[in-house]
């Protein structure tokens, strides 16, 4: 009977949980803020933006030029009104916070579609506490983790049909950064392949809408924001000079040279970063590819980088961004399972990936 009520109440227990643990971590933020650890480089250079933007202006004072001239991060023309009421930029580690569990109330929506309502609940619980959200939550304010939420709306857009959801979700997603363009390109080519009916409009609309708004902020946005710089040219390519001078140069050489392109992906520290973010319980999402196939372009980029900081999953922001992946991945392939063997195979699974996370415990403590 108590069972019965409880999971009739399960939507309520799962939104009062993100409240409550939103409440932790704007707590956790906010104490961390005053006790002289106010987030360092990334926070104080979206906040120089905002308060530019709040005085009708573009510039930034850290690049001595157009906030867009590092990273199209369009997303800051909605925050601007909310810095506007309140500036001060622990607003936007409290928004980081806000949107992270706005993602895990959908994330167990779209479980909850599929598995036990109990399980949607640990589910959900077990993606709070994965080592890369953590050390995301963690760090400095940055808007790449926007696209947490804005992933899984997409996703559940796309599950339940729903083609305006599903559009505004996508023009969002790319607007938060330039590589975010590039996923909603890969939703595109999802829908072409398993959506059933209307295959054009659910499929050739985001892709051209990736395509184009990748190539418009990449090659003529940010160099029109650099004019006047030592270089127009996009400054991250410089991540990937081991390739290449220029894109052409970069995408020329990997294709020309298949060991050294197999060695980028497969060396020492990609192994290990792989291990980190998937752990035993990863073979999960490795049997379901075509979701993680959404996140290719976001593989690409961070497994051919030359930049330490992304190469980490607990200690920045950039493994974050494959969480909800991971997470679709993995519990779609336990939604395979069909016989007397699923529910004990899913616990096993979610016991897997509480432990993946306590692991962690005690490098957060150190390294915090």
């Amino acid at each position: 009977m108590f069972l019965h009520l409880l999971k009739n109440k399960i939507n309520v227990i799962a939104l009062t949980s993100c409240l409550t643990l939103s409440a932790f971590w704007i707590d956790l933020l906010t104490k961390k803020y005053y006790a002289q650890d106010p987030g360092g480089w990334d926070t104080a250079l979206h906040a120089n933006t905002l308060w530019h933007m709040i005085h009708g202006s573009l510039y930034n004072s850290f690049l001595g030029a157009s906030f867009l001239a590092e990273h199209c991060t369009f997303l800051s023309f909605l925050v601007a009104p909310m810095y506007w009421l309140h500036p001060d930029p622990l607003i936007l580690q409290h928004l980081k916070v806000i949107s992270f569990f706005i993602a895990a109330y959908l994330f167990f929506l779209i479980l909850k579609k599929n598995v036990h309502p109990f399980l949607a609940l640990g589910g959900m619980l077990a993606f709070c506490l994965a080592p890369a959200n953590i050390g995301m939550l963690l760090f400095a304010f940055n808007y790449e983790p926007f696209c947490i939420p804005l992933i899984f709306f997409i996703y559940k857009s796309f599950d339940d049909i729903r083609y305006v959801h599903f559009l505004v979700g996508c023009f969002l997603l790319a607007m938060v950064k330039e590589q975010m363009p590039l996923v909603v390109m890969m939703f595109g080519v999802f829908a072409l392949i398993f959506r059933r009916e209307q295959k054009m409009k659910w499929g050739l609309v985001p892709l051209l809408m990736g395509i184009i708004i990748f190539i418009v902020e990449i090659f003529v946005i940010i160099p029109l924001a650099r004019k006047g710089l030592p270089s127009t040219e996009f400054y991250y390519w410089g991540r990937y000079a081991q390739f290449g001078n220029t894109p052409g140069q970069i995408i020329s050489f990997l294709l020309t040279h298949p060991p050294a392109l197999w060695h980028s992906f497969f060396n020492e520290i990609n192994i290990r970063w792989f291990k980190e973010l998937f752990d035993v319980w990863g073979i999960l999402s490795v049997l379901s590819p075509h979701i993680l196939l959404l996140a290719l372009p976001l593989f690409i980029k961070n497994l051919l980088s030359g930049w330490s900081q992304e190469h980490s999953v607990t200690g920045y922001y950039y493994a974050a961004t494959f969480t909800p992946f991971i997470f679709l991945a993995a519990w779609n392939t336990l939604n395979y399972i069909k016989n007397q063997w699923r529910l004990p195979i899913q616990l096993i699974a979610l016991g897997g990936m509480f432990i993946h996370a306590f692991i962690f415990f005690p490098l957060w403590s150190m390294t915090r």
